[in-house]
């Protein structure tokens, strides 16, 4: 495997842990096999799409562009403005 390509699944492991997502639960999101799905985590081959595709569809809040490309916060941040008081004109 290449420098980004380890570096891909260096993040996903990563998202995995913070999710707590198992192999299973990917693979059935994915709709491939837990087999295929596990290799894939232990670098045995490059990750499919569909695994990055099932992570990011069982992660609401995860970074799409943090998960690809390493940019930016693993999760977004969401911001509630709490008794906000609107500015007087």
């Amino acid at each position: 495997m290449n420098e980004q390509a380890l570096l891909l699944l260096e993040r996903v492991r990563m998202a995995k842990k913070a999710y707590r997502l198992s192999n299973n639960l990917i693979a059935q999101a994915a709709n491939m096999s837990i087999g295929t799905v596990t290799n894939q985590m232990q670098g045995k081959y490059h990750l499919d799409i569909r695994v990055l595709m099932a992570i990011l569809s069982l992660c609401n809040d995860l970074s799409a562009e943090w998960l690809m490309r390493g940019r930016g916060d693993m999760m977004y941040q969401v911001f509630v403005l709490q008794n906000s008081v609107t500015p007087k004109k």
